[in-house]
């Protein structure tokens, strides 16, 4: 059947939607930088302010995406973009430690400085609590 609203000037068949590109199908993330134009203009501010584990849908219009001309082959002119995205991981080269002090002793006198020998104890796991490894 035709799915499209009484006053739409432009009809389609549910059939001529066309799937252009799935990183689910090719098996690995689409992995890019944000906000320096490695990605089409919808897409950098559809990616900006995602959480990581954050599911989103970025409708992006013909001028925001790839215009009246489209892509030959594979995205016909004057297409509004939709992609249904899965944040799985961010991280920006600029990016510093972040450091959280749990417990620090009142009688704290000696603290440790670059080139020390020191003895620890750690529990390390992925931001989503995914544990990795165990002293």
């Amino acid at each position: 059947g035709y799915l499209f609203p009484s006053n739409c000037p432009l009809k389609t068949l549910l059939a001529n939607i066309i799937r252009f590109f799935s990183s689910y199908s090719r098996n690995h993330t689409y992995n890019t930088y944000v906000g320096i134009g490695q990605v089409i203009a919808g897409m950098e501010e559809g990616l900006l302010d995602v959480c990581i584990g954050e599911w989103r849908t970025i409708i992006i219009p013909p001028h925001l995406g790839y215009g009246e001309e489209g892509v030959i082959g594979s995205i016909p002119g004057s297409a509004v973009l939709v992609f249904h995205i899965h944040l799985i991981d961010a991280h920006n080269p600029s990016d510093k430690v972040e450091i959280q002090t749990n417990h620090k002793p009142s009688n704290c006198t000696a603290r440790s400085k670059k080139g020390d020998y020191i003895k620890y104890h750690f529990n390390a796991t992925l931001m989503d609590g995914t544990q990795l490894d165990s002293t």
